[in-house]
């Protein structure tokens, strides 16, 4: 059996006790278990027995100027093919694997400046010229550097960087758009937080909101970058910066924006993660590299005194407390007592306890062997708050963090898309699911911004999607999904009323194809004039036709205004990147 990740270990496990027929037996010993650090450790003496505990690193990359070339030519064919976006993501795999003083470093930077000449971004460029020169670019082509130079000077004069400028539609359109709440200025004042047994915390607006009305702009407490997209964003702020990145020094699979991230990223969270990078790449799911975010990030705001987080932790017991129960939410010890006390996914049987178990006492074995963090956590009551702060984190995770997502996708088609990272959000976890919702959440950098799209009355209920749409998945699908990953039986009105997939909706308004045929194709060409020229338009259609909810027209319109925001939130010089 091949290893995928860190369930695979758990899954052998099982198979091994299966194998054994020990099941029955482990299980009675598991069963009698109460606290989480003992079931971590028993599970983790069955995990050394059979040899599954990592004895050493299986994974480790190193910097070589062969991979970096192979990287560089990657990106060379790229560049040919006007794929700039691919291009640029080559170009930094190049940068991080090229040893320290090798010209390689200097030809990325050079190549990163080609691209950003093509796409107009002529500042840039400069600035790219300037880091090859520093970084043993070769003497033999500097001609063909002055000579990129000399029109990049030439065009700035001529006014033709214009496109380097801040972008006014993301300052139009991505802004709270309700009067603040004075407490918490994130949110639109009109929201509030209420309780009952059937809804347990929810969100509600005192007044009525409209198509898109911005009520949210919240900031993460902590997040993570999927592996997948750590050549493309900033590992610290996930902004990406337009691609323009710095490579880590040691490992060859960490970027960030600029020297400040860089220090930050480096004393919160990569000094314990540089030298088991590709480890945690391999093994990590999102669940637990957030949750071990979180605990980074936690004892950074508690200044990286365990004892003081400790007492944080203590001090938070049994805590129901949400963001609106503090008197300054800004105060990041404060939003880590919000998280601290969001809702655990209940209804776990003892089987999941023991994975659970497993995979964090895994995750948990390689910071304490390899790392830096062995040093803060002398004593084995310390490794035991540490292993027990992962464990609370991944229960917590399953129904309250978020992933990040950006750009364009099918129309009403299931995606695949993993987005590019995840974080954790003390009020956007309060909103509750609907198979229809009547918002969606959209993220700049890490930010998520909360966009209705339905009509919502005074008093009605905030309905956020958790992946299972109904335009996307039949009823049964749903339910089993949503069963299956959050442990609750949904009765939204689509599920009530057993609203149809897209594709099988009803038509209530002849004249749409003349008003609004073809946009969808449009924006997804990232057609820039049609998504401005309309996106007031598609809110007032919303908003008018809303009592024919659910029906074609509606649905087609809430993807419109979806794309219509994801092109907006995309700075223009990412929108260069991709379109040229």
């Amino acid at each position: 059996m091949s290893v995928k990740d860190v369930y695979d270990y758990t899954d052998k496990l099982k198979n091994q006790l299966i194998k054994d027929k020990k099941v029955l037996e482990i299980s009675k010993e598991f069963l009698k278990i109460t606290e989480n650090a003992e079931r971590m450790k028993f599970v983790e003496k069955l995990l050394i027995e059979y040899r599954l505990m990592a004895e050493d690193m299986k994974v480790k990359s190193c910097k070589s100027n062969a991979t970096s070339e192979l990287h560089r030519k990657k990106g060379n064919e790229f560049y040919t093919e006007k794929k700039f976006l691919d291009a640029m993501e080559s170009y930094n795999k190049s940068l991080c694997f090229a040893e320290s003083g090798s010209d390689n470093i200097g030809i990325a930077y050079a190549n990163r400046s080609a691209v950003y000449f093509e796409t107009q971004l002529y500042s840039k460029c400069l600035e790219n010229i300037q880091l090859a020169k520093d970084n043993n670019y070769p003497m033999k082509n500097m001609g063909k550097l002055d000579k990129r130079k000399n029109l990049c000077l030439e065009l700035i004069k001529t006014d033709h960087d214009a496109k380097n400028a801040n972008d006014p539609v993301r300052g139009k359109y991505f802004k709270l758009n309700q009067k603040l709440n004075k407490k918490l200025p994130f949110l639109a004042e009109c929201l509030e937080v209420k309780s009952n047994d059937t809804f347990g915390r929810y969100i509600v607006t005192k007044k009525a909101l409209a198509p898109g009305d911005i009520v949210c702009i919240e900031e993460p407490f902590s997040t993570f970058l999927l592996p997948n997209c750590s050549y493309k964003y900033c590992a610290n702020c996930l902004n990406d910066n337009s691609l323009d990145l710095i490579a880590c020094q040691q490992c060859t699979s960490t970027l960030f924006c600029s020297d400040d991230c860089a220090k930050i990223g480096y004393e919160k969270f990569h000094k314990y993660e540089c030298g088991i990078i590709d480890e945690l790449n391999f093994l990590g799911t999102k669940i637990l590299r957030l949750a071990l975010r979180t605990f980074f990030e936690a004892f950074y705001v508690c200044n990286q005194n365990l004892n003081e987080l400790k007492a944080l932790m203590k001090e938070n017991e049994g805590s129901t407390a949400t963001i609106f129960d503090f008197d300054d939410p800004f105060d990041k010890k404060n939003i880590l007592q919000a998280i601290d006390a969001l809702a655990m996914n209940s209804g776990r049987d003892q089987s999941d306890l023991f994975q659970r178990s497993g995979i964090v006492a895994i995750m948990c074995n390689l910071y304490l062997k390899f790392t830096p963090l062995k040093d803060i956590l002398p004593t084995e009551a310390d490794e035991d708050f540490f292993r027990c702060f992962i464990f609370k984190q991944t229960q917590i995770a399953a129904c309250n963090y978020h992933g990040l997502y950006n750009g364009v996708v099918k129309l009403m088609e299931i995606c695949d898309d993993p987005g590019y990272g995840s974080g954790s959000f003390p009020f956007c976890s309060l909103i509750n699911h609907s198979c229809a919702p009547n918002l969606v959440r959209l993220n700049l950098g890490p930010k998520n911004f909360i966009v209705i799209n339905r009509p919502i009355p005074a008093g009605g209920q905030l309905f956020d999607n958790y992946g299972f749409h109904h335009c996307l998945e039949t009823f049964e699908q749903r339910q089993l999904g949503l069963l299956n990953q959050y442990r609750f039986k949904c009765s939204c009105e689509a599920c009530e009323g057993k609203f149809a997939l897209y594709n099988d909706l009803s038509h209530v308004d002849r004249n749409f194809y003349d008003i609004y045929g073809g946009d969808i194709e449009k924006l997804m060409h990232f057609d820039f004039e049609r998504a401005i020229e309309k996106f007031e338009s598609y809110c007032l259609y919303l908003k008018k036709y809303d009592k024919y909810y659910p029906c074609y027209e509606i649905s087609s319109l809430q993807e419109c205004l979806l794309q219509a925001l994801k092109m907006f939130s995309s700075s223009k010089s990412k929108m260069q990147l991709c379109i040229r």
